[in-house]
Parts: C-alpha cells; structure tokens; sequence
C-alpha cells in the first residue's frame, strides 16, 4: 500500500497546456509542502467557454505529454469521464474518495478567478473539502479574498492557451510558449488552424 501523498490539484481546460501551466506547477511543488500535482482537464468548463474546435482526446493526450515533464507531475481524467458541465466540488470528492491523501488536496486557483469565485458552485461545501491555494496569474499585488487561502509568490508567465491557438491559426512560431511534444503533437495533428 502507498503511502498517503500531499496532492495539489490544477484545473482547466488545457487547450494546450503551455509552460505556464509547467512553471505554476514547479512552484507549487516548490513553494508548499506538496509533493504532486495532479492535472485535471475540464469536460464542459462552468465559468469559461471552451473553444470547441478542439477534440477531447486531444487535449488528454496533450496533458499525457505534459506530465512527462516531470515525475511529480500526473493527471487525471475523472472530470472528461464524469461528462457534462464541470464543477470543481465533484472533482475534489472524487480525488479525496479515490486518492491515499495527507491533508485535504490543495485546489490550484488563480487570482483572475477570484473575483468570481463566490459564485462557484456549492462553494461553501468546496472550500470546506480542499485548500485554496491561490497563484498569481496577473498581479504581483495583494488583494483582498475572504475565503481562506494561501497565496503563493509564483513567477508570473504571460503565457495563455488562447494566444497559443491565436499564433497557430496566424502561422507564427510557438516554440517556447508550449513543450517540445506538445509543439510537434498540435503541428502533426493540425489543431488550431482553423
């Protein structure tokens, strides 16, 4: 039997993954006391629309690609195999339902979902289940958030899975933005050229 691990969970779409994505988790895993984190692909995002032209299997392939980076890195699919519209309240009882855990799993958030954070499904009974670790995405500056969190003082990447896709359709360069494998997977597939 495993011993229980201290989880930290990210969610999104990934479409694609970027290092932006890379660079949050590293410092997670650097700046806390978790020793994973577990990517967690949206099916049908609740707060954001997900550029459709994508399919699934795609983007699960490329979040396969991504965890090869690095052996703290993992992901799981329960959300894409949930179906429908997704909630971050099922994800986290279904990680703490199926996972050895130390501690509650730590749910990555970014300080631009902040601002609607409260209008998140069943929040109340979320942040009661996980720990709120909050990144910074946009501003080195304190704001205000009453729910109880930690906030990390991360690198900020100006990186976004929509400039990526925007910079395919141009025909412009993305080596750099996105990791090697998934740079060749989006190119052999010819994702986000229309």
């Amino acid at each position: 039997m495993r011993r229980p691990v201290r989880l930290a969970v990210i969610g999104g779409t990934f479409n694609p993954p970027h290092f932006g994505h890379v660079r949050i988790a590293q410092d997670v895993l650097a700046l806390t006391d978790y020793e994973m984190v577990l990517f967690v692909p949206t099916n049908v995002p609740a707060h954001k629309a997900l550029d459709v032209s994508t399919a699934t299997h795609h983007r699960m392939r490329m979040v396969e690609l991504l965890c090869r980076l690095d052996d703290k890195f993992a992901y799981d699919f329960c959300e894409i195999k949930r179906g429908g519209v997704t909630y971050s309240i099922d994800t986290a009882k279904e990680i703490r339902s199926r996972y050895a855990l130390d501690g509650k799993p730590g749910f990555v958030v970014g300080d631009d979902l902040i601002d609607g954070f409260d209008k998140w499904y069943r929040v109340d009974e979320f942040v009661e289940l996980v720990d709120l670790v909050i990144v910074r995405r946009r501003s080195v500056h304190e704001f205000p958030f009453a729910r109880p969190h930690r906030l990390l003082n991360n690198r900020i990447v100006e990186i976004s899975s929509s400039t990526v896709r925007a910079r395919v359709r141009r025909g412009e360069p993305i080596t750099g933005l996105v990791p090697r494998a998934i740079e060749d997977y989006i190119h052999e597939h010819a994702l986000y050229v229309e």
